[in-house]
């Protein structure tokens, strides 16, 4: 458990940096945001008209000017939620253990996909993968990854699609006169909209990995039962056929979980091993149920919609160790986790 007394410090020295940046935010919202989006603004209605008035070339130089040098302020809330919160939280899991590295966007889809529990389509129909404050490198020697996830997909937002297509016929008769003046008919003058998209994140959660080099003869996996009905999303290629889940109230997990294996006769060598025990002792006994695989000796979990802990807002006040206290807790839960295993095992 790293020592409360750092992170008390660490919590005063990021809440100093915080106000210094609040009055920085309330100079950048209130006078730099207005005039880069003026000056926006009035660089697009001037190049809808320059065509009809040459001279205001000069304005749309001024205004463009404007925009991009107050595009180049960074945002205090961007620096506070980037770089502070990068070169803080490097140092808290520094004292954690120096073996260990944060990043703020990073995700090994290697891992991810070795996994098995993100079957195809999470892949298929993904248009990117972000991980957000990731840990990794080695634990007892062991190399682990700790990071939350979010799968970001497309969907055509049919409004948008409609709006930007009556935008399109409205504006046609201004690029008409336009060419008819300018002697131009390039197609590339007409204002064309195409299929408008929106993001959004089709599953969040947390990502754990460590390669425990465990002695199994099956890749498996266990499900709580109420994730059963995603079954499909599995890759069923990877873990077989389903066996009962009363092997598993037997040892304890009640009906929480269904248990998936490439070799049936390894069934009893599963329940027996250190991860069950491992898995009630930190996450059952926590209320937590992780969707868990093991594939060719090494330990893949994820535990869906939990994450978010870092919340790093200009606007909010740091409460002392207590705002680092729920993503420090979940990590050492995961820690705790591993040791549970490799100290059973090596037994």
């Amino acid at each position: 458990m790293i020592e409360q007394l750092n992170l008390e410090k660490e919590a005063k020295s990021l809440e100093n940096r915080r106000r210094r940046l609040f009055v920085l935010h309330g100079l950048y919202k209130f006078i730099v945001a207005p005039i880069f989006h003026i000056a926006k603004a009035v660089s697009v209605v001037i190049i809808f008209v320059i065509v009809l008035f040459p001279p205001l070339l000069i304005y749309l130089a001024v205004s463009g000017g404007v925009c991009i040098i107050t595009g180049l302020i960074p945002a205090p809330r961007i620096i506070y939620k980037q770089s502070v919160k990068e070169k803080c939280m490097t140092r808290i899991i520094a004292n954690i253990n120096s073996a260990l590295n944060f990043s703020l966007y990073s995700i090994n889809k290697v891992n991810l996909r070795n996994a098995g529990f993100f079957g195809s389509s999470y892949f298929n129909d993904t248009k990117y993968i972000v991980g957000d404050n990731n840990i990794s490198g080695t634990l007892n020697d062991k190399a682990i990854e700790f990071s939350e996830v979010k799968f970001y997909k497309e969907t055509v937002n049919y409004s948008k699609t409609i709006g930007g297509c009556l935008l399109s016929i409205l504006l046609l008769p201004v690029f008409i006169i336009r060419g008819l003046l300018t002697s131009t008919h390039d197609d590339d003058d007409l204002p064309i909209f195409g299929i408008i998209k929106d993001e959004h994140v089709f599953y969040k959660g947390l990502f754990l990995f460590a390669n425990l080099k465990l002695d199994f003869s099956s890749n498996f996996l266990l499900i709580p039962n109420e994730k059963l009905k995603q079954t499909a999303q599995f890759s069923t290629e990877v873990f077989g056929k389903p066996l009962s889940a009363l092997k598993l109230e037997q040892v304890g997990f009640a009906d929480n979980y269904t248990l998936f294996c490439t070799n049936e006769n390894s069934e009893k060598q599963i329940l027996e091993s250190s991860i069950i025990s491992a898995i009630q002792k930190t996450y059952l006994k926590a209320n937590l149920k992780p969707i868990l695989s093991v594939v060719k000796g090494n330990v893949y979990m994820t535990i869906p919609n939990r994450g978010n802990f870092l919340n790093f807002n200009v606007a909010k006040k740091v409460g002392g160790s207590a705002f680092f206290e729920p993503y420090i807790n979940e990590f050492e839960r995961f820690q705790k986790f591993i040791e549970s295993i490799t100290s059973q095992s090596s037994k």
